[in-house]
C-alpha cells in the first residue's frame, strides 16, 4: 500500500483527516469545493489541494496515479433534494468513474449518517435494524451508500460509516447555548442524543482504512456507544458551567435544522456501536459525553 491518500471534501472531519495524515507522513490530496478551506489547508503544509466540486470529473487528472486510500466525506451542496443528490450521489459517481480509471484499487471509507435510521421510541438500533418510513434527504443518504458499496470489482475494499452526532472544538451548540444564557431548549428533553467526539471519528476513519476488518466491503454506525439523554446531557453541561438549571419547551422550535432528517422533531433512538468495536477493536477515546465535553470545557 502506497502512503498516498485523497481526501473528498475537508470540513470538519476531513480538514482533520487532511492534516492527521500529512503528519503521518502520507501524501495528501486534498478536494474542497471552499476556498478559505484551501488556504488553510495549504497553511497547514498540504501540497496538492484541488478546489472543485466532487460531482464534476474535472479533478480525476489530477489525483496522483499511486494513491490507494481515499475518504468520502463531503457535506451537501445545498440543504434541499438537488444540494443532497448533488454531492452524495453525483459525488459518488464520480469517485466510482474516477477509481475504475486507475490502474490501482483504492480503499475507500464513505461517511454516511445515523440519520438513515427513524426508530422513534428509544430503542437500540445497530446496521441490521430495517429501514422504513425514510425521509427524501434519508433516502439518497441510503443510495450513495449502495452506490459505492455494490462496486466490489472496483475497489479493493469499501466501507460506510454512519456517524452519530459530531461534536468536539468548536462545534458544541449546547455548550454555545448555555453560555450565551439561553435557557430554554426545544423538546421535551426525553429524545436520546447519539454522539461522536470529532477525535474518535477520525481515528475510527483511520483504523479503517489502515487496519481494515477482514470483510472487504461493509456498514458500520460510529457512535460513542453511550447515548443519553437530551436533558440529562443539557443539565450536565450547565452544572459544569454553574448555569442556571435549563428548562425545556415542547413548543420552541429547535434551533438546529432538522433538514437532513426531513421530519420536524429528531428520532428517538439509542445507536449501537458494537460492530465497529468488534471488527476493528474500536475504543473511543471518549466513551460518553462528561468525558467529551469535560475535554472541551478544559480548552
Amino acid at each position: 500500500m502506497s502512503k498516498s491518500i485523497i481526501i473528498f471534501g475537508c470540513g470538519y472531519i476531513g480538514g482533520e483527516l487532511a492534516t492527521n495524515f500529512h503528519n503521518q507522513g502520507f501524501k495528501v490530496t486534498a478536494l474542497t469545493r471552499n476556498q478559505e478551506t484551501a488556504e488553510a489547508l495549504s497553511s497547514q503544509g498540504i501540497k496538492n489541494i484541488i478546489t472543485c466540486d466532487l460531482d464534476s470529473n474535472e479533478w480525476h487528472s489530477a489525483i496522483p496515479q499511486e494513491t490507494s486510500l481515499a475518504v468520502n466525506c463531503v457535506s451537501s451542496a445545498s440543504r434541499n433534494l438537488e444540494g443532497y443528490k448533488k454531492s452524495y450521489i453525483d459525488g459518488q459517481s464520480s469517485i466510482i468513474e474516477w477509481a475504475k480509471s486507475t490502474p490501482i484499487k483504492k480503499s475507500i471509507v464513505y461517511t454516511s449518517s445515523t440519520s438513515v435510521y427513524t426508530q422513534n421510541n428509544g430503542e437500540w438500533v445497530d446496521e441490521s435494524t430495517s429501514l422504513c418510513d425514510l425521509s427524501p434527504t434519508a433516502e439518497i443518504l441510503l443510495e450513495a451508500e449502495n452506490v459505492l458499496l455494490k462496486e466490489t470489482e472496483t475497489f479493493a475494499r469499501a466501507y460506510v460509516l454512519r456517524l452519530a452526532g459530531i461534536y468536539g472544538p468548536k462545534r458544541h451548540h449546547l455548550l454555545n447555548q448555555l453560555k450565551k444564557g439561553d435557557l430554554e431548549f426545544s423538546g421535551t428533553g426525553e429524545a436520546f442524543l447519539n454522539l461522536i467526539h470529532k477525535v474518535d471519528a477520525c481515528q475510527a476513519i483511520e483504523q479503517l482504512l489502515l487496519n481494515p476488518p477482514k470483510k472487504r466491503f461493509d456498514r458500520f454506525n460510529l457512535s460513542d456507544g453511550s447515548p443519553a439523554a437530551k436533558k440529562d446531557v443539557v443539565e450536565w453541561i450547565a452544572t459544569q458551567i454553574n448555569s442556571q438549571k435549563p428548562v425545556f419547551n415542547p413548543n420552541k422550535k429547535s434551533t438546529m435544522t432538522r433538514q437532513s432528517y426531513g421530519r420536524s422533531t429528531p428520532p428517538n433512538r439509542k445507536i449501537s456501536n458494537h460492530k465497529i468495536c468488534e471488527a476493528i477493536k474500536f475504543k473511543p477515546q471518549f466513551e460518553n459525553y462528561k468525558e467529551g465535553y469535560a475535554s472541551l470545557l478544559k480548552s
